[in-house]
């Protein structure tokens, strides 16, 4: 691997890097994962092309067999992130049971449901389970950072 550093003349220029490798090249997606947390982003995949979705417009990451998908507020996209991964962006995304992460700052409320689980609703009303094993955390993550 090479990097080349071009010093700018401005000192008002923005950052930009570049990479140029084959397609499939096997560190392609590793060095997208490292960059996507630089700016606070993840990446996304719908229809054949590629998205930043911004932390902050991510409500949660579900994972079903071998797919993990990031939900936002109307949309959802496919990724490669594991939610082990997805737990270290930010504080704010927080493991709920082992097949999902959301990000505590799009909760709206909580309950119980009438079998004793509790299940929590999001800001569009998206309901998810919350497995008991993970109570304990998302309550230390909204002692926090509070709703």
């Amino acid at each position: 691997m090479k990097i080349r550093w071009i010093k700018s003349t401005s000192p008002d220029d923005e950052i930009e890097i570049t990479i140029q490798s084959p397609e499939n090249h096997p560190q392609k997606v590793t060095l997208e994962k490292m960059l996507s947390h630089l700016e606070g982003f993840a990446l996304g995949e719908k229809n054949n092309q590629k998205y930043r979705i911004f932390y902050k417009d991510i409500y949660y990451f579900d994972h079903d067999e071998d797919q993990t998908t990031l939900f936002t507020k109307s949309d959802k996209f496919s990724t490669t992130y594991r939610l082990y991964e997805v737990e270290t962006f930010s504080e704010l995304f927080v493991r709920i049971h082992k097949s999902a992460v959301v990000n505590i700052s799009k909760i709206k409320s909580f309950r119980s449901t009438f079998n004793g689980k509790l299940e929590v609703t999001l800001l569009n009303d998206v309901r998810l389970e919350i497995s008991r094993s993970f109570v304990s955390q998302l309550k230390k993550a909204l002692k926090e950072h509070p709703l």
